[in-house]
């Protein structure tokens, strides 16, 4: 993008340049100007950062009872996706069993690094983490097939140890199970740099991707480009409902709503976790987002879910509601 500016504008840049090449040569102040922005602020940013990550777990956000009901909470949606690997139909037995054989090695790291440590002259380490405790973020490495949760996610408002387990799962439980689609889709398929799916599998699965893709181009227009985290919303979405309504129907006082209240308060919960006010600068950015916007993720999902239009008894063909439903993992 070009930008006009004035002569005075390119006066200051020249000047600010030609201070900035020569201020270890002049005199001290320059010096010290020069040395705390580029040794303290651009250069010691990611070390500052990676310090204050490694004490962060250490703190409130991490807690012994939050890192048991997080890890817990991961676990059991691990083994809910794992239950959509037995039941998709589509699948053929050795991709099944490529499927599950992967899905047995998932590795999910939670909280944040403990120690600093060097890796020079080290093995394989699949536990290096790409962002910092204080990240609010999680992400799916796919070549270390590693799924990772920083401490600063698993806060408020996305987790709260002792909340209701309904409202756990609308919330980061969606995350976790989006995570865990990631490594199945159309990207993640691939694993370790080699195909684990059979061919006339992916022959199977291209209707259903295309499937997939209309829903989302109706949705968003961008289908094609956001395909793969469209995919992950729906599997995610829908291993986080089958924890949680598994979970309340398993554990006689799990929930203190009745059963309808609480499958209503996962779908509440997770339609809150996607509150957002968007700029109208800011809503340009995703013509080359691989996510869609926030409104259409959510409401793209949940058109695909019949467990939705249950809940809140929506009528059939309507936009909530579509008769056909987009589903891979399930």
């Amino acid at each position: 993008m070009r930008v006009r500016l004035s002569v005075n504008d390119l006066k200051t840049i020249i000047e600010y340049k030609v201070l900035d090449f020569n201020a270890l040569f002049l005199s001290t102040p320059f010096a010290k100007a020069h040395s705390d922005f580029y040794d303290m602020v651009i250069y010691g940013g990611d070390v500052y950062r990676r310090t204050t990550g490694l004490v962060l777990p250490q703190g409130s956000v991490d807690t012994a009872d939050t890192s048991a009901r997080a890890d817990s909470l991961v676990f059991k949606q691990e083994a809910a996706f794992k239950t959509g690997l037995h039941s998709a139909g589509w699948l053929d037995a050795t991709t099944r069993a490529n499927a599950t054989t992967k899905m047995s090695k998932f590795t999910h790291l939670l909280g944040g690094p403990r120690t600093p440590k060097s890796h020079i002259d080290t093995t394989y380490d699949n536990q290096i983490w790409k962002i910092t405790a204080q990240s609010v973020n999680a992400y799916n490495d796919l070549l270390k097939n590693t799924i990772v949760f920083p401490a600063a996610i698993l806060q408020s408002p996305l987790f709260d140890a002792k909340a209701d387990p309904s409202v756990k799962y609308g919330a980061i439980g969606f995350t976790t199970g989006y995570e865990n689609t990631h490594g199945f889709d159309q990207n993640g398929r691939d694993g370790k740099i080699n195909l684990w799916w059979t061919d006339g599998c992916r022959d199977e699965n291209v209707p259903r991707k295309s499937q997939v893709l209309h829903r989302a181009v109706w949705v968003n227009g961008n289908g094609k480009w956001t395909l793969g985290e469209t995919i992950a919303d729906n599997g995610g979405l829908n291993a986080a409902y089958r924890t949680s309504r598994d979970y309340v129907h398993a554990v006689a006082d799990a929930t203190k709503y009745t059963k309808g209240a609480s499958e209503k308060m996962f779908w509440i919960r997770y339609g809150q976790s996607w509150c957002v006010k968007n700029s109208d600068k800011f809503l340009p950015i995703h013509l080359t987002n691989p996510h869609t916007p926030g409104r259409h993720r959510l409401t793209g999902s949940v058109q695909n879910s019949v467990d939705f239009a249950k809940a809140f008894n929506c009528p059939v063909a309507l936009p909530m509601n579509p008769t056909k439903k987009c589903v891979l993992w399930e």
